[in-house]
């Protein structure tokens, strides 16, 4: 393996701001993180298969690359539990409405 010390890049947002700036980089990135986390005005989002990742695609599962987000609770955890209570919120309509202002896409269940 080639030694190349400045290639190694320490935090999330580095890979992205490396090659961001140059119109011929191509790299890979979540969704949520280019558009709500690190928006850049020269990034372009690639179709794959011809759909473009968005809101929309994602909630139906058109665009082909998408993945679950988990809550786990434990099954020993007591009914009241904050954890439970967690959970049962954020499956609810409120909590439903929060996951998706945060750009996130809700559970259709």
């Amino acid at each position: 393996m080639v030694d190349a010390p400045l290639l190694v890049l320490l935090k999330m947002i580095a890979p992205f701001n490396a090659i961001s700036d140059d119109p011929l980089d191509i790299g890979y990135s979540a969704y949520y993180y280019e558009e709500n986390m690190a928006p850049k005005e020269k990034v372009k989002l690639l179709a794959v298969e011809g759909i473009k990742p968005d809101h929309e695609s994602i909630q139906t599962r058109r665009y082909p690359f998408t993945t679950e987000v988990y809550m786990v609770v434990r099954a020993d955890s007591p009914l009241k539990s904050i954890a439970r209570r967690l959970r049962a919120w954020l499956l609810s309509p409120a909590g439903q409405d929060i996951v998706e202002q945060s750009g996130y896409v809700p559970t259709q269940d």
